[in-house]
């Protein structure tokens, strides 16, 4: 199979059912690159949208308040998820009484599974499952580590087990770091829980070249400490790690991580700076948002290179929009905007879904709205769109290969004085190994 032309393998892998080419995908790179190429295999695979996480739902919403996360969602998928996370943690503890536990907080979301802080949940299915401690000798009150950051690693066209990889956080100044040292380490020790074993264990990944800098340049870049949260993206068997100042890229197949610069020119240079890593078609991008600057950048690893090509740039000043929209998405537990006066519609008429391509033009638009704040929400992941959220919380799909846009409808929230912390863009998976928790 190694001599086989791509084009011919795809032509191969166009012939088998859905659910067949999604499988194939996971047999080698090869497979995976003739499978992803081809349109005919792209539409195999959007036929297995009933089972894999290859289609939109929504956009999970995590505020700086204690509260369960809003699921802002397609009003097709509002009665088809569970996006009410507090469900899972009193279905655990047995009892819904207010006081006796904490209100879930959304740590990572890989292809249609979520990481609470100690479950993780399929929405789709409604099956979960509670993470067993790292130490499990260490008092009740001790458990929950402040040091490290989880990130889940899922992938159901090759496995159905998942994994969880707790990275240490990078130090933060010269006091955090002996003079000398180099961050990112020579060998980088995570904690990995494995669904398949049920336990966690520390795992040592050796970097394959050597480090960005020294503790004097991770001081120097202190301003990116502050502007930027870490954000992960998993993509062909790896797990790469945004980290402000660098992004590290973990093979857990072979146990070995690569440092990857940031694009050329990107650094902090004030506190409008926003950087997002994500998943999105054909791979990995990078935006960065200083002020109204949009920049894309997609990283290019063809032939075992790695290089960072300028995608997209726009001033999202001239970014204008009409002020409604016809087709609204809506938050599942409810839209906060009770005075609202909306005369209600089919949810088949109003359904926006990223399949279709009935974007408009700016241009048709121009006068009618323009945005002062534009805050970035993450990667389609399957297509060429990124999500912002307009100073007037407006959602807006950009289709930043066309400079088409998209309104999606206003997000509304609790309270005035609350302010969107995370976002995770969900795709609904209906296969998983999660036992039955219902």
């Amino acid at each position: 199979m190694d001599l086989l032309p791509e084009d011919v393998l795809a032509d191969v892998l166009s012939r088998l059912p859905p659910r067949a080419v999604a499988v194939s995908r996971g047999v080698c790179r090869g497979w995976r690159a003739a499978a992803d190429a081809d349109a005919r295999c792209q539409h195999q695979l959007s036929s297995a949208a009933n089972l894999l996480p290859i289609t939109l739902a929504g956009i999970f919403v995590q505020t700086n308040e204690p509260e369960t996360p809003s699921f802002f969602v397609r009003p097709s998928m509002a009665h088809r998820i569970a996006g009410d996370l507090e469900h899972y943690v009193v279905m655990d503890i047995g009892y819904p009484i207010p006081g006796t536990y904490d209100e879930p907080e959304i740590n990572d979301c890989c292809n249609g599974l979520l990481l609470l802080e100690d479950h993780v949940v399929n929405p789709a299915t409604g099956k979960w499952a509670r993470l067993p401690p790292y130490d499990p000798d260490l008092p009740e009150e001790h458990v929950q580590d402040t040091d490290h950051h989880p990130f889940l690693v899922f992938d159901p066209m090759v496995s159905p087990h998942y994994e969880v990889v707790a990275m240490k956080y990078p130090p933060r100044g010269m006091d955090k770091l002996p003079m000398g040292q180099q961050w990112p380490p020579p060998v980088y020790v995570a904690r990995v829980y494995s669904s398949r074993t049920d336990r966690w264990e520390e795992r040592p990944f050796v970097r394959e070249e050597g480090a960005t800098g020294t503790v004097s340049n991770v001081e120097l870049d202190s301003e990116l400490w502050r502007t930027s949260t870490y954000h992960g993206a998993y993509w062909h068997g790896a797990l790469y790690v945004s980290w402000s100042d660098c992004i590290t890229r973990i093979t857990l197949s072979n146990d070995k991580y690569k440092v990857i610069n940031l694009p050329t020119g990107v650094h902090a240079t004030s506190k409008y700076y926003q950087l997002c890593l994500g998943k999105s078609k054909n791979g990995v991008h990078f935006a960065v948002l200083d002020k109204h600057r949009l920049q894309v950048w997609f990283l290019d690893e063809t032939g075992g290179n790695m290089e960072w090509v300028l995608k997209h740039s726009a001033n999202l000043l001239t970014l204008k929009l009409p002020e409604h929209t016809d087709r609204p998405w809506i938050s599942q537990d409810g839209n906060y905007n009770q005075k609202s006066k909306r005369p209600s519609v089919l949810e088949k008429e109003l359904d926006w879904h990223s399949d279709d391509d009935n974007a408009v033009d700016i241009e048709k638009y121009g006068g009618k709205r323009s945005y002062l704040n534009v805050d970035v929400f993450g990667f389609h992941p399957y297509r060429e769109i990124i999500f912002l959220f307009t100073d007037d919380k407006m959602v807006m799909a950009y289709y930043f290969n066309s400079s088409k846009i998209q309104n999606l409808g206003r997000l509304h929230i609790r309270h005035r004085y609350h302010y969107i912390e995370r976002t995770f863009i969900y795709t609904p998976c209906w296969v998983g190994e999660l036992p039955e928790n219902m």
